[in-house]
């Protein structure tokens, strides 16, 4: 508190990286540790974050007394309580406390032992916040109002308030699977005993992220017991990823829809017709009994290695229900565009890269300055950067071949049109640039300048590391068998780009498909058990030996070329910052007022 010059019953302003507010006030409490904040759980309901979370913190001492705030209770926390016992003890709540309140907020008003009612700010004036005096009035009248949509119950158990509990029924480790059914989950026959479940039984999954969906479970033995297998639709809604933790609950009570409203998402359509994408629609739920929740996102196949991404906008009942024949299914409306921080099923993540640890912490932080921190920047009069380059050997991070022919006309062109885009970037726009080379001498120096590709990433070949981890990450949808040595792979692999080494992984992939696909008899079993081998593939060590028996090892970038990449960050450096300056400090004998002494 002295650190912030704070005093005890002051008004502060708490915000949250989800850009959630609020207002309270602030006392000392030696117990707790420095540079530590003790909130409890209703604070952190409002602001969206949990134990161990950063929060920002302001001083409000502007904050004027209320007139007027305008107050309802949320619906499901009534009770049959009636409105005239709410009033009083909610003006009971209020009384000498001196609260503050904001719009949105949500807070609890004690009614009887483990009885209490959960109030909603609608208004106050002054608006947004302001303290509740014996003088404000406080209005109750309307309505209660119903929880919004993401908006969770303040008493709710939450899954983070659940020690860790590895063999706990309902949480599951997640595995990737490889088949494309959008609304099916597996676990194994053991599993499914455990909770008391049976193949077609309609399931809820839920994640940390408060993330939810709903779809069917059927039997796998060969996924591990306490283990859920779901494609990568699933794994998007639920904001998740392999070896994550979800939570799945029975939900028998799921209603057949009278009506779904879905659109595509926007970017996906590529130049299909709305009847094509309306007959595909249908084909996808005919007679297959989908269950659906409201903003799922699915995907609907049109042709070969042509999918379009539907997202649900309502249903009937809500929030989710079973798509039968019977139901309409209506897609009329505009294509909806992809929300904030909603990424694409298909989307590339960080951890979709293999090693280049520190490569990949940098790049996190220059966005993260971009588009986190971009407030604090503006407030100074800054601007953070807005673009970075990366450039390394081919395979690594190329736009461009070496061999193909370089045009220094169409270069010029195209290196002025980039730089104009990027100077008509208005700064308070959300806008990260990332650029890639293998040539990076061939640029003009001036998209070097600082506020245009200021920033730049040399991406070097992957070391052991990377080696290792690449294959892993390529495979992590396939099983490998125990006699595969990714390690002697990683060490035999030296020098090759990753592009060689995803090549060569993929080449065992097709090895192995071929040796399944040979027999006609195990065709016909994979089909009669609903693709289950196809889900079971090995690789084998005489897959790897296949694929890089007829794969040229070329080592894309010899030691000469590495020297020359070398040289340009030498020279990069040289542009953009001169000759150093040496040993600069400031004079010793001036005081805060740049006075000498």
């Amino acid at each position: 508190m002295n650190k912030l010059e704070l005093f005890c019953g002051d008004t502060v302003k708490l915000k949250s990286r989800k850009r959630r507010e609020t207002i309270c006030s602030v006392f000392s409490d030696d117990s707790c540790q420095d540079d530590h904040i003790r909130v409890n759980h209703v604070i952190k309901n409002n602001l969206r974050v949990k134990a161990n979370d950063i929060i920002f913190i302001q001083g409000c001492p502007h904050v004027k007394y209320g007139t007027r705030i305008h107050v309802l209770p949320i619906a499901d926390t009534l009770k049959d309580t009636t409105r005239n016992v709410v009033q009083q003890y909610l003006h009971e709540y209020f009384l000498d406390a001196y609260r503050p309140v904001r719009i949105s907020d949500i807070f609890i008003v004690p009614i009887k032992t483990n009885i209490t009612v959960e109030f909603k700010v609608i208004d106050t004036e002054p608006s947004p916040y302001g303290i509740v005096t014996p003088e404000t009035m406080i209005d109750c009248q309307g309505d209660p109002v119903e929880r919004e949509i993401g908006e969770s119950s303040i008493n709710e158990v939450d899954f983070d308030d659940i020690g860790d509990q590895v063999d706990h029924p309902d949480r599951l480790l997640i595995e990737d699977a490889l088949d494309n059914d959008t609304s099916v989950v597996r676990l194994s026959s053991t599993t499914m005993n455990k909770l008391e479940l049976f193949c077609g039984d309609t399931i809820k999954l839920k994640s940390r992220k408060r993330r939810e969906t709903v779809c069917s479970v059927f039997s796998d033995d060969s996924c591990q017991d306490d283990h859920i297998r779901v494609n990568h639709v699933i794994q998007n809604n639920l904001r998740v990823k392999a070896n994550d933790i979800i939570f799945i609950q029975g939900c028998p009570h799921v209603k057949y829809g009278t009506r779904i409203h879905v659109l595509p998402i926007a970017n996906t359509l590529k130049g299909i017709t709305r009847n094509a994408v309306q007959q595909y629609l249908h084909q996808y739920f005919l007679d297959a009994y989908r269950p659906v929740r409201i903003s799922d996102i699915f995907i609907v196949p049109i042709k070969t290695n042509i999918t379009v991404e539907f997202k649900v906008i309502d249903t009937e009942p809500s929030p989710y229900c079973i798509v039968a024949p019977e139901t309409i299914i209506d897609c009329q409306g505009d294509p909806v565009e992809r929300e904030i921080g909603e990424s694409s099923i298909n989307e590339v993540d960080f951890d979709d890269i293999g090693g280049m640890e520190d490569i990949k912490e940098i790049l996190k932080e220059f966005i993260q300055c971009s588009n986190v921190y971009d407030e604090i920047y503006i407030r100074f009069g800054m601007a953070p950067s807005r673009g970075v380059l990366l450039y390394g050997p081919p395979g690594c991070d190329n736009l461009r071949d070496n061999n193909v022919s370089y045009d220094y006309k169409l270069s010029e062109r195209l290196i002025n049109q980039i730089i104009n885009e990027i100077d008509g970037i208005n700064y308070k726009i959300k806008v990260f640039i990332i650029g890639a080379t293998n040539r990076p001498d061939r640029l003009d120096q001036i998209i070097f300048r600082p506020g245009r590709l200021d920033q730049t990433i040399y991406i070097p070949l992957p070391d052991e590391k990377a080696r290792y981890a690449i294959p892993k990450i390529v495979l992590r949808k396939c099983s490998l068998a125990k006699d595969v040595d990714i390690k002697l792979l990683a060490t035999v692999l030296c020098g090759e780009s990753s592009a060689s080494i995803i090549e060569i992984c993929r080449r065992a992939v097709k090895a192995a498909i071929h040796q399944l696909t040979e027999n006609e008899q195990k065709m016909e079993q994979s089909k009669q058990n609903n693709d289950s081998n196809v889900t079971n593939l090995i690789i084998k060590r005489e897959h790897f030996e296949q694929a890089m028996a007829y794969y040229p090892r070329c080592c894309e970038a010899l030691d000469t070329d590495i020297r020359k990449y070398e040289i340009f960050a030498q020279m990069l450096q040289s542009y953009k910052y001169g000759l150093p300056f040496g040993n600069f400090k400031f004079s010793e004998n001036m005081n805060n007022n740049g006075k000498r002494l």
